[in-house]
């Protein structure tokens, strides 16, 4: 299956494997999950939240290395797609 998340309205959507080659293919619907404290527009909660950062006011939520992360594992996720076989991830800086 896929996730989908749409953030404008604040939904991530599953998406079950079907083995059909176009979503118009699909026999059931996704299945729809409403974010937890949605209500706020997302552009402006991250501009706000980069603006609190900026002045000093708090911490960055995210750091550097948590971004890092988040590229090294979406980096894996286009390799085994592309290779068609699982990547693993070690928690140094490398992709094996």
């Amino acid at each position: 299956g896929m996730f989908g998340v749409d953030l404008l309205s604040q939904e991530l959507r599953f998406y079950e494997a079907s083995g059909a080659e176009a979503p118009s293919e699909r026999a059931a619907p996704p299945e729809i999950i409403a974010f937890p404290d949605a209500g706020q527009a997302p552009l402006r909660a991250e501009l706000a939240a980069f603006l609190r950062v900026a002045r000093g006011i708090e911490p960055p939520t995210v750091s550097a290395a948590d971004g890092i992360a988040v590229l090294r594992v979406a980096d894996a996720l286009v390799s085994a797609a592309t290779r068609g076989e699982p990547v693993r991830l070690t928690t140094g800086t490398t992709v094996s």
